[in-house]
């Protein structure tokens, strides 16, 4: 049998020369670029897998003008800033003054902050209204310009007309029995929307009108408005 020096044979020395290491590099290069490809295919597609984000961002607008803010009463009768779109009736039936919708008296008062007592609940609690009395059946007039935006007939203030005056200012016409106008109709000061009926929510009370006022969806005092 015949043996052969691994050392002195031509695959020996090249394993054993600088061949070896170019041969070793290449290999490392090779395995290098399979991985890096494998990884370029990889991201390539978990960005196709994406979501276009920009289907989830929402288009936002100046929050400044949506401040709730009340009314001054050393001022004249307070308007929002907000712009009126000419496509709303109100554009063209802005108030300009306002009147109380009844000639009864107060008998119970707005109140924000300080709890008042409720016969029909039996508790202290705030309330967001002017109770006008008067009795059963008694005209009821819009208290300015506007146009009726909600006739709503609900559980605890009665059947209710909504009014906008305009320009932020809104008013609740609550506890009617009957409704003389419709939704989208113009109204004046003269206008009578409809006859005096109930509020559930405040029975035990004399017969009355529950009158509400909004200022940018804010409550405010309706002696603010029908009070000058």
């Amino acid at each position: 049998m015949i043996f052969l020096d691994y050392k002195k044979t031509r695959l020996g020395r090249f394993f054993l020369g600088k061949g070896f290491y170019g041969v070793l590099a290449l290999c490392l290069a090779a395995v290098g670029a399979a991985a890096w490809s494998a990884f370029d295919r990889a991201a390539e597609s978990e960005i196709t897998k994406k979501p276009d984000s920009s289907q989830y961002i929402a288009s936002s607008g100046n929050s400044s003008s949506d401040t709730k803010v009340g009314a001054d009463t050393d001022s004249k009768i307070p308007y929002s800033s907000k712009d009126v779109s000419s496509s709303t009736p109100s554009a063209t039936v802005v108030a300009t003054s306002f009147t109380s919708p009844m000639g009864g008296g107060i008998i119970k008062p707005y109140s924000e902050n300080e709890l008042i007592y409720s016969a029909t609940f039996s508790d202290m609690r705030t309330h967001l209204g002017l109770d006008i009395e008067g009795t059963e059946e008694d005209d009821v007039r819009a208290c300015g310009n506007g146009y009726v935006s909600a006739i709503i007939d609900d559980p605890l203030l009665g059947k209710y007309v909504e009014i906008d005056h305009g320009k932020g200012v809104v008013a609740r016409y609550c506890g009617l029995g009957t409704v003389y106008v419709e939704e989208g109709e113009s109204v004046t000061a003269t206008t009578c929307i409809g006859l005096l009926g109930a509020v559930p929510g405040e029975c035990q009370d004399a017969t009355h009108l529950h009158l509400e006022f909004y200022f940018d969806e804010y409550p405010v005092d309706p002696m603010q408005y029908i009070g000058q």
